[in-house]
């Protein structure tokens, strides 16, 4: 309602001063063409005053901040989403739900982040997205890995359905596809080697780089791993490394596992999977940055 008043009173006030302005020719094609324009700066103000002020908009700003590091800020506005309870489907509750436990576990608040996931974890989730993170969450936590492989072979086989199938298209969609598969396989891979599975670890790694072998041959600035820009191309990139340098290291294969902290690391900038890929590699006395 708000936003209708608005683009009212702006194309009525832009309105008279188009005709004052043209009025004095008393040209009805200079007045028309002035009502026009009048018209679309009145609609470009609306856009401008209203079109990220809903629950959508909201959960996108934030999720770019969170993509940029800005934690703190992105949960603001996540819970601003929540207290307003009434105006969110099922399904975009369950987006808010996993964003705002994925943004406080890169807070390294644990245990808060552990029950918004939970509490996703009750609702769909066809992509496996919520089980992945879980899964991220025990391993960080120091937890029993069994029931983190479980959740991660879950979220493995919720993106095989969820996902699609990245060879079956050549478009922007199915290549990143790709890479969320490839971050669920590295995932996979991880937990795998903290079991002491090195054989099959190593396959989930192997897979895991070919999901995202496309994605690395259509774009030159992830070829080269400088990206100037953080993308979610290269966030998901840069967890796709870091997991596999985790599965590595837990493997004992330290000069692989650096390589892969490396790429993370200038994948992701200013996010906590580039913190945390460099954070290993100053624990290994390699050079960071």
């Amino acid at each position: 309602m708000q936003g209708s008043a608005l683009l009212m009173l702006l194309e009525s006030s832009l309105y008279a001063l188009a005709v004052d302005q043209a009025g004095a020719g008393s040209n009805p094609w200079l007045i028309a063409f002035a009502v026009v324009m009048a018209a679309l700066a009145a609609f470009a103000i609306w856009l401008v005053a209203t079109g990220d002020s809903g629950p959508d908009g909201v959960l996108l700003r934030s999720s770019r901040l969170a993509m940029a590091g800005l934690y703190a800020e992105a949960e603001k506005g996540y819970r601003k989403i929540m207290a307003d309870d009434a105006r969110l489907t099922p399904e975009l509750r369950a987006r808010l739900l996993v964003s705002l436990g994925e943004t406080l576990m890169n807070m390294d608040r644990f245990d808060e982040s552990r029950q918004y996931l939970e509490a996703a974890l009750l609702m769909d989730d066809p992509k496996g997205e919520c089980r992945g993170s879980l899964a991220d969450l025990i391993v960080l936590r120091g937890g029993d890995p069994r029931r983190a492989l479980n959740l991660a072979e879950e979220a493995v086989e919720a993106g095989k359905e969820g996902l699609g199938d990245p060879a079956s298209g050549d478009g922007t969609g199915e290549r990143f596809a790709g890479v969320v598969r490839a971050g669920q396989w590295a995932r996979r891979a991880w937990v795998l080697a903290l079991l002491g599975r090195q054989s099959d670890s190593q396959e989930s790694i192997d897979f895991a780089l070919k999901l995202v072998a496309p994605a690395l041959g259509a774009t030159a600035p992830i070829v080269s791993y400088k990206v100037p820009a953080t993308t979610a191309a290269s966030l998901c990139l840069a967890g796709v490394h870091w997991r596999c340098g985790e599965a590595l290291l837990a493997a004992e294969q330290t000069d692989a596992a650096r390589e892969h902290f490396r790429i993370a690391g200038e994948l992701d900038p200013q996010g906590k999977c580039g913190a945390r890929s460099r954070a290993r590699l100053e624990h290994l006395g390699a050079p960071v940055g």
